[in-house]
């Protein structure tokens, strides 16, 4: 699994899912995010948001804490893609801002 901007996350319109941007390229070493703000169009509801605070590993890839931007999602329309745009600020004051794309399929 990838956190990055290329994935397309897939999602049942009934379930819960929290989906993640990670900013390696952003947040130079040492760094880390210090505020998250999902931007989610109509059809989607965001549950909640926020920075990973600990280190998350997924196939074989650490992901470290501070680093990955979470967005828990409900809802969806099946057959529908939605894109999610995240802005992020990082303890150092970068700002960035990225999209990915959500697709509602039943599973």
């Amino acid at each position: 699994m990838a956190l990055d901007a290329s994935r397309i996350w897939i999602k049942d319109p009934g379930s819960t899912l929290t989906v993640g941007l990670w900013w390696q390229d952003v947040v130079a070493r040492g760094d880390t995010l210090s505020a998250v703000a999902w931007t989610v169009p109509a059809g989607l509801m965001l549950v909640a948001e926020g920075i990973s605070t600990a280190n998350m590993t997924d196939s074989g890839t650490v992901y470290p804490a501070g680093q990955v931007a979470l967005a828990r999602l409900s809802g969806g329309t099946a057959g529908a893609d939605y894109t999610i745009t995240c802005k992020i600020t990082t303890a150092a004051g970068d700002v960035d801002e990225r999209s990915i794309t959500v697709a509602a399929r039943e599973q």
